[in-house]
């Protein structure tokens, strides 16, 4: 089973790199989108999460707002 996993990001994001690093580290192919330059994606997040706290995860339809590891790992099946 395959899991779609998109990182929304913005370019001074200190969390994005260490997501990044998590997501090689654990070979995890996931979609990059910098919400500074998708508006779209922007209002969409600001909708579904009601805040916008980069990074922000999509996973399989499930959000996790910030870098919280434990969340991470549990949607991804990592222990």
């Amino acid at each position: 089973m395959t899991i779609k996993v998109i990182m929304y990001t913005t370019p001074t994001c200190f969390h994005c790199a260490a997501a990044r690093e998590f997501f090689a580290a654990h070979e995890v192919a996931f979609s990059e989108i910098d919400l500074t330059k998708d508006q779209a994606s922007h209002e969409r997040i600001l909708k579904e999460c009601g805040r916008i706290i980069v990074p922000i995860f999509e996973i399989d339809n499930h959000f996790v707002v910030g870098y919280d590891l434990p969340a991470l790992k549990h949607l991804l099946g990592i222990s």
